[in-house]
């Protein structure tokens, strides 16, 4: 399907307009996880490589060191993913383990709880693996491979997204074969901005979904700007909210989404 010129328009100006306030999703723990870690690189052209005794240089050392395993969990007052409550706007309580490799491997895993489409409180599962390449200390690139599998429903899906990190900017385009219980292809393109003020990261994010054909819904366009600060070890998390009323059939009103994770 074809996003209407409309909703890249209006998609642009809301960017720009974030990019002026803010100068520098994804929402969910599994992503603010894998912004926890710094996305492994080679080390650059003009740094010197000191050999050790034994012969190992100590880039190579410090590489080797780079490998690791993160954890997080958090409590969230309503799951939403672009733009939609994915627990009916009740609770949610969040648990994701992600690893890094030097060579720029991701692996990971995402569980919350969820309302189902049924009406019946269930469990989302998603787990992912991808490659990370750092060109430079300014741009980075990312493409994954995630399946997300809802229980007790049989409601499963693919997603593809492919990330390109620049400097404070994220761009994400994500592709979903098979959307559930709508057969049909939809594609997902978000762009957001983050930085930091005074130990408070300011956020501001907007995204377009093409739908599938036949879908109830039409293309529709979601908004996020939020407020982080990390505070007694703790990642203290306010956003709002809101989606294209004209285009996303039975869209929720504007919220106010609270939220508080722990890294490990």
């Amino acid at each position: 399907m074809i996003l209407v010129g409309r909703n890249w328009m209006l998609l642009l100006l809301v960017v720009l307009t974030a990019s002026f306030q803010f100068a520098h999703s994804e929402e969910s723990l599994s992503a603010k996880l894998s912004e926890q870690k710094a996305i492994p690189s080679s080390v650059d052209e003009d740094d010197e490589e000191e050999d050790d005794e034994d012969g190992t240089s100590s880039a190579s050392s410090a590489s080797e060191l780079d490998a690791s395993l993160t954890a997080g969990v958090e409590f969230t007052s309503d799951y939403i993913s672009r733009g939609v409550t994915l627990t009916d706007h009740s609770p949610a309580i969040q648990a994701a383990l992600e690893s890094f490799t030097p060579s720029g491997i991701q692996l990971g895993i995402f569980a919350s709880n969820a309302r189902l489409s049924t009406g019946a409180d269930g469990l989302e599962l998603v787990s992912n693996a991808g490659y990370f390449y750092r060109f430079n200390s300014d741009l980075k690139v990312g493409l994954s491979f995630s399946y997300a599998a809802y229980f007790p429903t049989e409601n499963n899906n693919w997603e593809i997204p492919l990330d390109i990190y620049w400097k404070f900017a994220q761009l994400r385009a994500t592709y979903i074969p098979d959307y559930g219980e709508e057969p049909g292809r939809v594609l997902h393109v978000s762009l957001g901005v983050k930085h930091e003020v005074f130990g408070v990261t300011l956020g501001a994010r907007a995204g377009v979904s093409s739908m599938p054909q036949g879908s109830e819904h039409s293309d529709y366009i979601d908004f996020r700007l939020s407020l982080a600060k990390l505070w007694l070890g703790f990642n203290w998390d306010l956003s709002f909210y809101c989606v294209d009323h004209t285009q996303f059939k039975g869209a929720d009103d504007p919220r106010l989404v609270f939220a508080v994770s722990k890294f490990f």
